[in-house]
């Protein structure tokens, strides 16, 4: 079965040391983080960064340590940089990742064709150089919008260390899923597990709900077991869970992190037999 992970913006608001004891407490092998701290509409405020702490990443390091888990993921890494662009920042920010234990970053594309492959092109190559995985995200509405436009990505700018990140959610609901099992599993290199509708609204209510509003694993309309069926049990599924409506209850961050881990572990046993019968 794949290994779980807790991705930040399931308990978005959390102080970075909580989010690792509350992965801890519900068995989950790994965490993420962002870049920089980010404030999104309606969201709690975001805590201290982890790279705009230095006291904070030793704290989180002996946190890991003692819980056994892992940074999986840095996400949003050179998400505002144009080729060239920030250089030094973008540096900067890979020695931390490195100090941190983690081996791969995430990022993807608003800007247009051409400049995005040379974004990704160069951030590929600096982040090799660092021994890291880059993963490319395909998000609707961006430039690399969906399964075929990130593969497209791929096989332009031609990378060992540059893999896709299956995000479930935008996968599923751009058309993907079933393009999941025609393609080579060794170009996968992290999956974000979460279920929802299986219609695409609107980009503005569609945005609201990966951001606000996603569903359990197992409990919405996307194919989830077949999905996963089709990912390597090495990669990890980390859960990008956010429940706005039950935070707005009251209910705690460890307890929507619970549920989530609670129906992706079903998701995910479901899909490890699906494996062992074909």
């Amino acid at each position: 079965m794949n290994p779980l992970g807790l991705e930040y913006l399931t308990v978005y608001g959390c102080h970075p040391l909580e989010t690792v004891r509350i992965a801890a407490d519900i068995g989950c092998s790994h965490v993420s983080f962002f870049t920089q701290a980010v404030d999104f509409p309606g969201m709690p405020p975001h805590p201290p960064s982890l790279f705009d702490d230095a006291r904070l990443r030793k704290d989180v390091l002996t946190a890991l340590d003692d819980h056994g888990l892992k940074i999986a993921l840095i996400d949003g890494f050179g998400f505002a940089s144009a080729e060239g662009a920030k250089l030094d920042l973008l540096r900067a920010q890979l020695d931390i990742i490195c100090e941190l234990g983690v081996d791969r970053v995430n990022t993807s594309s608003t800007l247009e064709w051409g400049a995005t492959i040379d974004k990704v092109g160069m951030l590929s190559v600096l982040s090799g150089e660092y021994g890291l995985l880059l993963t490319i995200e395909a998000i609707p509405t961006y430039t690399i919008g969906d399964l075929p436009s990130a593969l497209a990505v791929i096989e332009q700018v031609n990378r060992p260390n540059l893999k896709l990140l299956i995000d479930t959610m935008h996968i599923a609901r751009t058309g993907g899923a079933q393009l999941l099992a025609e393609i080579d599993p060794a170009l996968i290199g992290y999956v974000q597990i979460c279920d929802g509708p299986a219609g695409m609204p609107s980009g503005e209510v569609y945005f609201d709900q990966a951001l606000h509003q996603r569903e359990v694993p197992g409990e919405g309309q996307l194919p989830l077991v077949e999905m996963m069926a089709c990912i390597p049990e090495h990669i990890v599924a980390s859960m990008e869970v956010p429940l706005r409506s039950l935070r707005e209850k009251g209910v705690s961050d460890a307890e929507r992190a619970r549920l989530s881990a609670v129906g992706s572990r079903k998701v995910l046993e479901a899909a490890h037999a699906r494996r062992i019968a074909t």
